[in-house]
């Protein structure tokens, strides 16, 4: 819906460039061009389903439309590098049909896409966005190239304030910068960020996701799952929130886990696993069912390891929503002695209790003894 109410304006913007000093779109159909700055606009609203079907439009409509094959190239997986190259050689071939700043287009999309030279795209877009000074799309692919490859957290937050100025609705940039400052470890500014963001578009399920992520970082499980729920209700296909959903519950398990191991308590470590339940330990057989793997952490317990640290790295959601992949990293301790240090798979299943460790394996970084 927020996209159908934009096409007027954004063929507005299309047909007043050179007034506006925007970017020139060069195409054979104005077809095209209003499915390409939809296109355009829904990848920077992280609905690339969306952004897809309208840049297929777009190349439909004019297959030679230089714009929309980089942008088709940009929303290509980089799982799919034949497909990517495939994009980037039709804009090539199609490069003397189109103005010169769309040709600096081709060079910088080459170059941070395919080459991964961020610095010769920083050149290219910083050219760009000095001769186009109402484009706040410029500006914001320069933020892209500072923050998300090189990590120039600054420089990065700068570009996006920059797209801001150039269009105060472009709002994405609130996001972003709220990433950063994320990031940096700064949730008050963090937050700022995100409620504006969240404000000025509280449709889009980013905002709510932004929010939720937030809230991990601060260890308030409880919301965070709140705020992901509320992303899945806007957009029940937004795959990431459904993993963060899982995710901010996991880590408030991971969080009783690591309390109950500092005190001593098997008893309460293995209410922590599903009934049938089962540890796959390095070095010994299978451990199953409750009572099992309560001995076990009693056993640990008693070896003198006194402190456990759990670090989610990724979680993978099953698409019946009852299952879920876990990869983390874990530290233990010894009263103030590290005691080892290694990675671990945890499969979990959703019960009647909430979400439970069903499967535990973990392996040591350390190399073994002779």
């Amino acid at each position: 819906m927020r996209l159908a109410a934009g096409i007027l304006f954004l063929v507005s913007i299309a047909g007043t460039s050179a007034q506006a000093q925007m970017l020139p779109v060069t195409t054979t159909s104005e077809e095209a061009r209003m499915h390409f700055l939809l296109g355009r606009d829904a990848a920077h609203h992280y609905q690339f389903a969306e952004a897809v079907e309208h840049l297929d439009q777009a190349l439909a409509a004019d297959s030679t439309f230089v714009l929309a094959l980089l942008h088709r190239m940009g929303s290509t997986s980089r799982s799919d590098p034949r497909l990517r190259e495939y994009y980037l050689e039709r804009a090539e071939a199609n490069r003397e049909g189109v103005s010169q700043a769309e040709q600096q287009m081709i060079d910088a999309f080459r170059a941070f896409l395919w080459d991964g030279d961020y610095e010769r795209a920083i050149e290219i877009l910083s050219s760009l966005a000095e001769a186009y000074l109402d484009d706040p799309y410029l500006p914001s692919y320069l933020g892209f190239r500072y923050y998300g490859n090189l990590g120039r957290y600054d420089e990065g937050a700068e570009q996006f304030r920059r797209a801001l100025e150039r269009d105060s609705t472009f709002v994405q940039a609130y996001n972003w910068l709220g990433y950063i400052a994320m990031d940096q470890g700064d949730y008050a500014t963090a937050e700022e960020h995100f409620q504006r963001y969240h404000q000025l578009a509280p449709d889009e399920p980013r905002s709510h996701d932004s929010l939720g992520l937030l809230r991990l970082r601060q260890g308030r499980n409880e919301e965070a799952a709140h705020h992901f729920a509320q992303a899945v209700a806007v957009e029940p296909r937004f795959t990431e929130s459904r993993d963060n959903f899982v995710r901010a519950h996991i880590e408030q398990v991971n969080a009783w886990f690591e309390e109950a191991f500092g005190r001593q308590d098997a008893p309460a470590m293995a209410t922590l696993y599903t009934a049938n339940g089962q540890l796959l330990p390095v070095g010994s057989g299978p451990v199953s069912g409750t009572h099992a793997i309560e001995h076990f952490w009693q056993g640990i317990f008693d070896s003198g390891l006194t402190r456990a640290e759990l670090e989610t790295v990724e979680v993978y959601a099953g698409v019946d929503g009852e299952t879920a992949t876990e990869v983390g990293r874990y530290r233990l301790a010894s009263g103030a002695e590290e005691a080892d240090v290694g990675k671990y798979i945890a499969l979990w299943a959703r019960t009647s209790d909430g979400w439970k460790i069903h499967r535990d394996i973990w392996t040591t970084d350390r190399e073994p003894r002779e």
